[in-house]
């Protein structure tokens, strides 16, 4: 889920899934990102897992002030959802 108070950034403005662009393609850790889909609360990311430890980075843009509380993160490997992670977090952050 996105953190409230946040959009996705969409460098290119053309539909809201596509294939990987140039600036975020290549491995982040152990994914590989193959196609991503930004739908209005979540970004979806699906990709190679080589397993260990993956990170992936998007843009984000404020929209909202106040105090948010950031929403816990889930994956799951799409055709064995046995293998799966989440973290909670605690975290706040504000927009000014």
């Amino acid at each position: 889920l996105l953190p409230p108070g946040l959009e996705i950034e969409d460098s290119r403005l053309l539909t809201r899934s596509a294939i990987v662009p140039p600036e975020l393609a290549g491995k982040s850790g152990a994914l590989t990102p193959v196609r991503l889909e930004k739908c209005g609360d979540r970004y979806l990311v699906f990709g190679d897992f080589s397993g260990g430890a993956a990170e992936f980075v998007y843009p984000a843009r404020a929209t909202t002030r106040g105090r948010f509380k950031v929403p816990p993160f889930r994956c799951e490997a799409m055709y064995s959802p046995q293998i799966q992670g989440s973290l909670v977090s605690n975290a706040v952050f504000e927009v000014k």
